[in-house]
């Protein structure tokens, strides 16, 4: 089963921590980044609006996921509202529940898809125009 992580402050969204790997982190506030998993050894801090770095891999370390970034042994502590979530999803990121609609979708039928597609007033529009003219007809013969 994929770890995750959850993200309450937006929408009680959740992520997997998996599809994060190969996105680049923004911060929204200042960021610690550190040589390891942990608050020890400082290497610097990033500024709100700058990039922290790519994601190479995560750990949970005491139930903190830490993000180690490209390149080498770089690590910062995932916090809600740490980073800009906004430029994750614009690298295309997923919650869980869009990857679970995404796949259900991709198993639906051309028909499925059409009629989900369709208003239902479109739908009952030209169901009206049918009755309409199977009626028309039925006036007409007489």
């Amino acid at each position: 089963m994929p770890r995750i992580v959850s993200n309450k402050s937006i929408n009680q969204n959740t992520y997997n921590s998996n599809d994060v790997i190969g996105k680049t982190l923004i911060a929204n506030i200042p960021v610690n980044v550190y040589a390891e998993a942990s608050n020890i050894n400082l290497l610097y801090t990033v500024r709100p609006g700058n990039t922290v770095g790519v994601v190479y891999s995560w750990v949970n370390k005491n139930g903190v996921i830490w993000w180690q970034l490209e390149p080498g042994n770089k690590f910062v502590s995932h916090a809600i509202g740490k980073f800009n979530l906004q430029v994750l999803e614009d690298q295309g990121l997923l919650t869980t529940e869009e990857k679970q609609e995404a796949e259900e979708d991709k198993n639906k039928t051309w028909f499925q898809k059409f009629l989900e597609g369709t208003s239902k007033k479109v739908l009952t529009g030209a169901a009206l125009l049918a009755v309409g003219y199977i009626i028309f007809k039925q006036v007409r013969k007489k």
